[in-house]
């Protein structure tokens, strides 16, 4: 997975979590998109307490998952 993007939808969930770390320890960059119904304030606590894991984890707000996901990873 080196020099891999991976964009986990739902990744702030519970199995989401387990994905990304797994996706992490295997080398690739992970996005974590979230919808949570757009509680940011939660996605950041999530994201700050993956880092302080050691998990290098970007999230991505995601209201509409398919065709937002599909126009962030052309950003890529």
């Amino acid at each position: 997975m080196r020099n891999r993007t991976a964009l986990v939808t739902g990744g702030t969930g519970g199995i989401g979590t387990a994905i990304c770390r797994k996706l992490v320890t295997c080398g690739a960059k992970v996005i974590a998109s979230y919808h949570r119904g757009g509680d940011h304030n939660a996605a950041k606590s999530w994201q700050e307490e993956q880092f302080k894991q050691d998990y290098n984890i970007s999230i991505f707000y995601s209201p509409l998952y398919s065709s937002v996901c599909l126009y962030f990873l052309q950003l890529f």
